[in-house]
């Protein structure tokens, strides 16, 4: 009996054994697998890039048996599911897990810093390596809710300057390297006190005024930018310092800017005749230009021929001097240019361009006027050939620089405009309006207005492509953050051009003004506010100038900040039209005469600037807005006709005459005209 029962219970565990393979086996034929699922995963609902996240994840054995170990991957996608293109932000490795068992893994995970801003995801992905056999290899993946990406940098403040200030406001403008709000805290301590509305516009390019201040005080203040996101920057703190009193001028006649020219001209004749007669090699006559035009200026302003006839005795002192001969028959000046064109080292074509724009100016202001022309008629058409054929034409055509000047450089974007090209423009203006007062041949034959025209054009918009000029702070500015070779590098203190260089663009745009060539008063007056508002340090007693045309005004050339500040010879001639112009270079020249010491000041004492600051504002005082005007330079094209039937209807064809007429002095190139449908 014990040994039957005995028998009976081995049996009996058989059976037991032999239905649990046939049970775990499920559908007959089926080998028994796991199915590792990520049933889900948790993850804040924000953050930014290079910001680390904590994410949890649980993976469930849905299978049979018991699984090997295995990792996985989690990636950071757009969507909820992986992309090929989603970064991998971590992996974790997992040991066996057993069937219908779960595991929760917590893991910290970095958000790329170059990841943008927007909508995002983590993706797990179980068995990433694919080491599991799985009954179901299609539902390894999940995704946890989303999650905003948002900036957390703060904008970059830079650039931040006090300009404008009066007697009782200011001026505080500064840069950020994202768009931003605005907003300053000032006060008369660094507890500031008070604060500007916040201006909710987010630019770049802030400007805010204060008013309501006390007039001879210093002003603490900062500056407060916050971005898109909410990442607010502040600057450090400055000060400015009200003016004692609005700046007001005293009204300085003719004769007073007259005297202080004699008196120079008395104390450094002997200087001034030996310039004309050194034959420039050693850039003489780049120098000696600032004192002819103070020279010219001051014969507009007096309409005294003394003036005149110094400049013209001057002017022919400089042309005998040209004794070089190039191989094209050329005469050159001598200097230390060892060319192609001579073997005797001859002048750059930047001192003969910068040696030569009074001498063309000479030659317009006497041929245009018949009074003068039948006193110094064959003279100054002696000026006018040198210029024409040993300046102009040598340089443009036989030496083949036109397509240079009116394509290479007056269309490129990547430097700013080259002052060569200012330069030539002053040039061509006076040589166009001589050439029509002798009759226009020359401008008919080497097409001098469309020239001049497009080297304007090149000026104003890169011949028709991007604008130069923009609005800053309060005026124009022209090419910011470009510099002579490129867009200016980082840490580099030209952030624009400087200020001492920049002379020959305002007085090219003068020049192209009372043209009547592409520039308007508008524009003229803008770069007037640049001077008069970012350039100047709103000083009356003691002015000086920021070595850069955008307000910076670090160290650079080798000269401490200021001492490239000059304004003697290009920015004063905007005084004819911007009485604030005027303001500042009379106090600038009162400066230097009482011997006041800055770095803007010691730069522009010497008898150049003198002679061309005096000459110059006798001239804007005479003017008083500039009746000067040089138009009939180019054609003018008006339609004085167009007739058209009295009715039709959509998609009939109509016939329309019109009548074009050029009513200026010299032949058109080519045009077009287009017709238009307007209400």
């Amino acid at each position: 009996m014990k040994r039957h029962a005995g028998v009976t219970l081995a049996f009996a565990l058989l059976l037991v054994a032999v239905s649990a393979r046939q049970a775990d086996a499920g559908t007959p034929g089926q080998a028994a697998l796991p199915d590792l699922t990520i049933s889900a995963i948790s993850a804040p609902s924000s953050t930014s890039p290079g910001k680390t996240i904590v994410v949890s994840s649980s993976t469930v054995n849905q299978g049979k048996i018991a699984s090997v170990a295995f990792s996985i991957s989690y990636y950071l996608s757009t969507t909820t599911s992986r992309a090929s293109a989603s970064p991998l932000l971590g992996v974790q490795n997992v040991g066996s897990l057993s069937a219908g068992t779960s595991v929760t893994i917590v893991t910290s995970l970095a958000i790329p810093s170059t990841t943008s801003t927007g909508t995002f995801y983590v993706v797990g992905l179980a068995d990433s390596k694919a080491v599991v056999s799985e009954s179901n290899e299609t539902n390894n993946s999940s995704s946890s809710g989303a999650i905003s990406v948002k900036d957390s940098t703060p904008p970059t403040i830079s650039a931040v300057t006090s300009s404008a200030a009066t007697a009782s406001s200011a001026t505080i403008t500064w840069n950020t390297d994202e768009p931003s709000s605005s907003q300053v805290q000032y006060g008369v301590t660094t507890a500031y006190g008070s604060v500007t509305a916040l201006a909710t516009s987010l630019v770049t390019n802030h400007n805010v005024t204060l008013s309501g201040l006390t007039a001879g005080s210093v002003y603490h203040f900062r500056v407060h930018s916050k971005d898109s996101t909410g990442n607010a920057a502040f600057s450090g703190d400055l000060t400015f310092t009200t003016a004692t009193t609005p700046a007001t001028m005293t009204g300085e006649s003719v004769s007073y800017y007259q005297q202080i020219y004699d008196t120079e001209y008395q104390s450094n004749k002997a200087s001034l005749d030996s310039l004309a007669a050194s034959g420039g090699g050693a850039q003489q006559y780049y120098f000696f230009q600032y004192s002819l035009g103070g020279t010219l200026s001051m014969f507009e302003a007096t309409r005294d021929v003394k003036y005149l006839e110094r400049a013209l005795i001057w002017a022919e002192t400089m042309m005998s001097k040209a004794t070089i001969i190039d191989r094209n028959g050329k005469r050159n000046w001598p200097g230390p240019w060892a060319s192609g064109y001579s073997p005797t080292t001859i002048s750059y074509q930047l001192w003969d361009l910068q040696g030569s724009t009074e001498l063309a100016r000479l030659a317009r202001i006497i041929l245009t006027d018949p009074t003068l022309t039948s006193a110094y008629g064959p003279r100054a058409t002696a000026v006018y050939n040198f210029v024409r054929d040993h300046i102009v034409n040598k340089h443009l055509i036989t030496r083949g620089g036109q397509s240079w000047f009116e394509t290479s450089e007056a269309t490129q974007t990547h430097h700013y405009f080259n002052d060569k090209v200012a330069l030539l423009i002053r040039i061509m203006v006076h040589l166009t309006a001589a050439s029509t007062a002798l009759g226009g041949a020359d401008n008919a034959t080497f097409g001098y207005p469309s020239i001049v025209l497009n080297l304007a054009n090149g000026l104003l918009d890169h011949r028709g492509g991007s604008p130069r000029f923009e609005a800053y702070r309060g005026g124009l500015i022209w090419d910011n953050g470009l510099g002579w070779n490129g867009p200016i590098p980082p840490n580099d203190p030209s952030t624009a051009l400087d200020t001492s260089h920049a002379n020959r663009y305002p007085y090219a745009m003068v020049d192209l003004y009372k043209a009547g060539i592409v520039f308007t008063l508008p524009q003229v007056l803008g770069v007037a506010k640049l001077l008069t508002e970012t350039i100047w340090n709103q000083s009356l007693t003691s002015p000086a100038f920021t070595n850069f045309i955008n307000g910076v005004d670090l160290p650079a050339e080798g000269r401490p900040a200021g001492g490239i500040g000059n304004i003697y010879f290009g920015w004063v001639v905007l005084a004819e039209y911007d009485p604030q112009v005027r303001l500042v270079a009379d106090a600038t020249l009162k400066a230097i005469l009482a011997r006041v010491r800055n770095s803007s000041l010691d730069a522009m004492n010497h008898m150049g600037a003198r002679i061309a600051l005096s000459g110059h504002l006798a001239k804007a005082v005479a003017r008083q807005g500039g009746y000067e005007n040089l138009t009939g330079l180019l054609p003018d094209l008006t339609i004085s006709a167009i007739s058209a039937p009295s009715s039709t209807s959509p998609s009939k064809t109509i016939v329309v005459s019109s009548s074009t007429r050029n009513q200026g002095k010299i032949a058109s190139v080519a045009f077009s005209i287009s017709y238009y449908l307007s209400t």
